[in-house]
C-alpha cells in the first residue's frame, strides 16, 4: 500500500509565501471589519470567511479563486504534488488538509508553519488556538481547548475539500504524528465555544453531493452488485490498495485497487489501527483498509433516524435513535434550524441521544457515524424535521427560606424553590419592606444598608397568588483590631480597630483564663481603647463587638478574637560570657513572651550618651572593639506592633572587657638561669608563665598584675629552652579573660 504522507520535510523545500489577516471580509460573507488583534474576533472573522460545510476550493469555476472558498467541492485531487501543485487547492507549499490546516494557523497567529516548534506527542495543556495537529495522515488546526474538548477547523474530513469547524474529545486523537506548536504563541487555549462562535453569523452548512457527475463515472468498473446495496469509495490519487482475503495486514493478497480507482464497500469493522470493509473491485470480492481512500455514496454510509415523532415536548427534550453501524465508534448529532443554519452539534458513542433544553420551534435533524481511525469518514445524514412545542407547567409553591443575616454593608443572594419542578416559567418580582435597611434586585440578591430588622418578599409572575417571604437581620458590620505602640506599656495595652458600619458604639472583651470565657470590661463609642493593670510580658486575648441601637433594643454585631501583648519587663541578668582578641559576647535572661528582637546600646564618652550598636534576635550578642577595652553596655526587648516597635525599659548597666593585649617580652640569659620580663597588661589581674618540658606546654609560675618578670634558675648551660606568657582577668566567679600567648624561645650560656 502506497501512504500518502503530507510533512513538514516536504513543506521546506519550496518558498513560501505571506499571508496577512485583512481587516475586511468580502460581502459575500457579511463581516465589514474584524478587529486583527483580538483571538476571538479573527475565529469569528475565519468562521465566516471559511463557513463549515463550504469547500476549500481555490480553483473553483473562475480557475482563480484567491480565498479559496465555494459551494462545490473541488473536481479532483490527481494533479497535487508534495511541491504544492494542485488543480484545486493548496496553500503555501502545502494541500488539502494541511494546506487548509496551514492557511488558519497563519491568519490566527501570523507566523509561518516552518517557525513552528514540533513535538511528537499531544499535550493538551501546552495547545494554543493556531496549533497544528498531524493525526492519521490528516491535519486539523487548533480554534479551542476546555477541558478534555478540542475545537478545531478542518477540510477534506468527509468530503473532497469539505471544511468543518468542529469539537471534539481528546480521544479523538489516536494517531497524532507530531503537533506544531507556534513560538511565542499567548492566545488563550480554554473556554473558546465554536457552537456559539458560528451561530453570530450563521454560516450554511451545505452538505457534500455525490461526486458521481463530477468524474464522469456513476458506478464502480465491474458492478456485478447493484451500488445501491452498499457504498461507493474512491482510491486516492497517488495510492493503490491491496484486496486481502480477510481483515487482517498478513492475509493473503488476491487483488488490488489502483489509484483513482471506484470500488464497492459493504461492511465495515474496525482494528486498533485501520478501518477494514468487505469490498468488491473489477470482480474481486475481499477486505481492504478504508484510511487512504473517499467516500463517494450509499446506503451504508448514513445513519438514519428512526422512530422519530413530529413534535416533541420542551420539557422532555427530543428523544433520538438511529441504526448502529458497524465500524463506527461515535456519532454526531446535528440541530438545525429550518433554514439549515446549524445550530449546536453532539456526540454520542450510543446509538441514541436526547437533546434539552431546546425553546419551542422548528427544527432540522440529523445523524452521522464517525471512526476516531478515519478522519474521512464523516458524512451527514437524511435531515429530518421535528417541532418543540411549550407545555405550560403552573407553579403551584414557591418557598424561600425564613431567616436570613447580613452585615451592613455586604450583599447576598436569596434563591426561591419553586415546585413542581418542571414549572415553565419560574421567574419572580422582588420587594424589600424598607429599603433603608436593605434592598433586593430583579435577582433577588440583598444589599444591607443600615442595622435593622426587613421583610424580602418574592411573587411568581406567573402566579400572583403566590408569595414567599424570608426576614432579613442587618447587623453592623465586625471591626478589624490593631495594636497600636500608644497606650502599650509593661502593664497595659492600646487597642485600635477600624469603623463599623451602622455602630452606634463597641464592646470591648478580655478572656479571662481563670473563669474561661470572655468578660466584657468596656462599652465605649471610640474607635480606641487602653486596658490597664496587666502583667508585663503577657498575651492577652480580644474581642471588638460593635453594636447598633434599633428602637429600644440592640443589634450586635460579628466579632473576631485578637491576641496582643504587654511589653516584656526590663531585661535581666545581662552579663559577659566570653572575649577573645577585641571582642566580648553578652549574654541575658530571654523574655517570656515572643519578641521582635533585642537592641544593644553601648555608651559612647565622646558623644556622652549610649548609642544603638546592634539587634540580636536571640539572648546573646558578640560586641566589637579595640583589644583590652572596657565599655558600658545595656539591652532593652522590642516587639512590633501594629505601627510600629515597642520597647521594655532598659536593663542593668554592664561594664564589659574585650580579650586583654598580649604581652612585649624582654629575657637576660645566665649559665644555669634566665631571666624573663613583659610589659604589663592593662586589666590584667595576674600572669602566667609556663614552659615547654618533653614536649608539653607546663605552668610553672602564676604572678600577679604587679610582677611582670621572673627568673628561672637551675638550668643547664648550653641549652636551648621555650616559654608562654598570657595576661589574665579574673572577671566575675566564673568568667576569666585572657590574652594570646607570648612565645620566648632562649638560651642559656
Amino acid at each position: 500500500m502506497i501512504k500518502r504522507i503530507f510533512s513538514l520535510f516536504f513543506a521546506v523545500l519550496i518558498a513560501f509565501s505571506s499571508v496577512s489577516i485583512v481587516s475586511a471580509v468580502d460581502d459575500a460573507y457579511g463581516v465589514s471589519t474584524v478587529a486583527a488583534d483580538d483571538t476571538m474576533s479573527k475565529l469569528d472573522y475565519l468562521i465566516r470567511k471559511f463557513p463549515h460545510g463550504k469547500y476549500w476550493n481555490h480553483m473553483g469555476s473562475s480557475k482563480n479563486n484567491p480565498d479559496g472558498v465555494t459551494d462545490t467541492p473541488c473536481s479532483s485531487h490527481s494533479n497535487c504534488n508534495y511541491y504544492g501543485g494542485c488543480s484545486c487547492n493548496s496553500y503555501n507549499g502545502t494541500i488539502q488538509c494541511m494546506g487548509y490546516a496551514n492557511q488558519i494557523a497563519y491568519e490566527i497567529t501570523g507566523v509561518d508553519r516552518l517557525q513552528y516548534e514540533e513535538s511528537s506527542t499531544l499535550d493538551i495543556t501546552k495547545l494554543r488556538v493556531g496549533d497544528i495537529i498531524r493525526e492519521g495522515g490528516h491535519s486539523v488546526c487548533v480554534t479551542g481547548v476546555n477541558g478534555n474538548k478540542i475545537s478545531i477547523t478542518d477540510c477534506n474530513y468527509g468530503a473532497r475539500c469539505i471544511i468543518r469547524w468542529v469539537t471534539v474529545d481528546k480521544s479523538w486523537f489516536t494517531r497524532v504524528e507530531y503537533v506544531l506548536h507556534c513560538k511565542n504563541n499567548n492566545r488563550t487555549n480554554t473556554n473558546v465555544n465554536f457552537h456559539d462562535a458560528y451561530k453570530t453569523g450563521n454560516p450554511p452548512v451545505v452538505t457534500p453531493p455525490s461526486y458521481d457527475d463530477d468524474e464522469g463515472t456513476t458506478a464502480p468498473t465491474n458492478p456485478s452488485t447493484p451500488a445501491e446495496k452498499g457504498e461507493i469509495w474512491r482510491m486516492e490519487a497517488d495510492s493503490s490498495l491491496n484486496i486481502r482475503k480477510s481483515a487482517d495486514t498478513s492475509a493473503e493478497i488476491i487483488g488490488s485497487i489502483p489509484a483513482d480507482a471506484l470500488f464497492n464497500v459493504y461492511e465495515k469493522t474496525a482494528d486498533v489501527e485501520y478501518v477494514w470493509a468487505r469490498v468488491e473491485y473489477n470482480g474481486t470480492v475481499g477486505y481492504s483498509v478504508l484510511n487512504y481512500a473517499t467516500y463517494i455514496s450509499g446506503k451504508y454510509r448514513t445513519a438514519e433516524l428512526t422512530d422519530l415523532k413530529k413534535s416533541y415536548n420542551s420539557n422532555e427534550g427530543i428523544s433520538l435513535t438511529w441504526n448502529e453501524l458497524s465500524g463506527a465508534d461515535q456519532y454526531n448529532i446535528y440541530l438545525y434550524d429550518t433554514n439549515g443554519n446549524l445550530l449546536d452539534t453532539f456526540m454520542s458513542a450510543e446509538n441514541s441521544y436526547t437533546i434539552k433544553d431546546r425553546p419551542a420551534g422548528n427544527y432540522l435533524v440529523s445523524v452521522a457515524a464517525t471512526n476516531s481511525l478515519t478522519p474521512s469518514w464523516v458524512v451527514e445524514g437524511v435531515r429530518k424535521a421535528v417541532e418543540v412545542t411549550q407545555v405550560i407547567v403552573k407553579a403551584q409553591s414557591l418557598i424561600l427560606r425564613q431567616t436570613g443575616m447580613l452585615e451592613a454593608g455586604r450583599a447576598g443572594p436569596l434563591t426561591p424553590t419553586i415546585l413542581p419542578e418542571n414549572t415553565t416559567d419560574k421567574s419572580v418580582t422582588w420587594k424589600s419592606s424598607n429599603t433603608k435597611i436593605a434592598t433586593v434586585d430583579a435577582n433577588g440578591l440583598v444589599r444591607a444598608v443600615a442595622p435593622g430588622i426587613v421583610v424580602i418578599t418574592c411573587t411568581s409572575k406567573q402566579n400572583a397568588k403566590l408569595t414567599a417571604s424570608c426576614t432579613v437581620t442587618v447587623r453592623p458590620s465586625s471591626v478589624t483590631t490593631q495594636q497600636p505602640t500608644t497606650g502599650t506599656t509593661e502593664n497595659s495595652i492600646g487597642l485600635k480597630w477600624t469603623k463599623s458600619t451602622g455602630a452606634a458604639g463597641y464592646y470591648v472583651y478580655r478572656y479571662d483564663t481563670s473563669a474561661g470565657r470572655y468578660v466584657k470590661i468596656a462599652e465605649t463609642r471610640n474607635q480606641y481603647y487602653v486596658d490597664r493593670g496587666l502583667k508585663a510580658d503577657t498575651k492577652y486575648t480580644y474581642v471588638i463587638r460593635p453594636f447598633a441601637v434599633v428602637g429600644s433594643s440592640r443589634l450586635d454585631g460579628n466579632y473576631k478574637n485578637f491576641v496582643a501583648t504587654t511589653l516584656p519587663s526590663k531585661v535581666t541578668g545581662l552579663r559577659q560570657t566570653g572575649s577573645d582578641t577585641g571582642r566580648l559576647k553578652l549574654t541575658w535572661n530571654p523574655s517570656k513572651t515572643d519578641v521582635y528582637g533585642y537592641v544593644v546600646y553601648r555608651y559612647d564618652a565622646a558623644a556622652k550618651k549610649y548609642v544603638w550598636l546592634g539587634v540580636s534576635y536571640t539572648n546573646s550578642y558578640v560586641a566589637t572593639g579595640s583589644c583590652a577595652t572596657a565599655g558600658n553596655y545595656y539591652v532593652v526587648a522590642s516587639v512590633k506592633l501594629s505601627n510600629g516597635l515597642a520597647f521594655s525599659k532598659p536593663s542593668d548597666v554592664l561594664t564589659g572587657i574585650t580579650g586583654l593585649d598580649r604581652p612585649a617580652a624582654r629575657t637576660i640569659s645566665y649559665n644555669n638561669s634566665i631571666r624573663l620580663a613583659w610589659s604589663k597588661v592593662k586589666y590584667a589581674t595576674h600572669y602566667q608563665l609556663c614552659r615547654v618540658v618533653n614536649g608539653r606546654s607546663v605552668l610553672i609560675k602564676t604572678l600577679p598584675a604587679d610582677v611582670n618578670y621572673y627568673t628561672d634558675a637551675n638550668l643547664r648551660s648550653g641549652t636551648d629552652y621555650t616559654y608562654f606568657v598570657r595576661a589574665v582577668r579574673v572577671h566575675n566567679t566564673s568568667l576569666n579573660l585572657y590574652s594570646s600567648y607570648l612565645c620566648i624561645k632562649t638560651k642559656t650560656k
